[in-house]
């Protein structure tokens, strides 16, 4: 629901010094908290931010206007004013401090190529789909997160091979490197452009 339903209780009013506690109370009550919970980690705001006395209260400087924005636009952009971040969990949505994020994420020192300073930088992403072609997926994140994510034509009609991924809070070039393996294919990249390509040989020995 985070790409597909839009946020309509704010109308035509700005989220400009509006609380962060605030604006959670507010996409509760709009959604319901059975189809979106939100938990604020005053907790490790309050370990970061020890000066500040609640997080909860912490003001938006930005003049947004959610103006039928995407629940994921709207917290993303929303939420990078006020220095925080979500992620999603089972049931709800966890906000937290951005390096907070980084250390539930990374935890398990991902490596998939690139740098894990590169990665740090990357939006995180959540996916669940079942049986799509892996050229679907592929095409939705990019426009998503404002990505390119191009297939190589030598690919052909392997980009119709079908998957069913199913992962939260996954950096960006990890989410098209693991749609890329569960469908048999590689990921190059150039200049900040991923390709989706077919597997180069294997070297010998390997």
């Amino acid at each position: 629901m985070l790409h597909e339903k839009k946020v309509s209780s704010f109308g035509e009013s700005s989220v400009k010094d509006m609380t962060l506690g605030a604006m959670k109370d507010k996409l509760e009550r709009e959604f319901g908290v059975d189809e979106l919970k939100i938990i604020l980690r005053k907790d490790l705001f309050r370990i970061e931010y020890a000066d500040k006395e609640s997080y909860s209260q912490e003001k938006f400087k930005l003049d947004l206007k959610s103006n039928g924005m995407t629940v994921h636009d709207f917290l993303t952009v929303a939420l990078a004013d006020v220095n925080a971040v979500y992620l999603v969990r089972k049931n709800y949505i966890e906000i937290t401090t951005p390096s907070a994020a980084v250390g539930k994420c990374f935890a398990d020192d991902q490596k998939d190529g690139t740098p894990a300073a590169r990665l740090r930088r990357e939006p995180l992403v959540s996916h669940a789909a079942t049986e799509q072609t892996v050229y679907d997926p592929a095409r939705q994140l990019a426009f998503r997160y404002g990505k390119v994510v191009a297939f190589d034509p030598a690919v052909g009609t392997r980009r119709n091979k079908t998957v069913s991924p199913h992962w939260t809070n996954v950096p960006f070039p990890t989410a098209i490197r693991l749609l890329a393996l569960e469908a048999g294919l590689d990921v190059k990249e150039t200049s900040g452009v991923l390709t989706i390509t077919n597997p180069g040989k294997k070297k010998k020995g390997k």
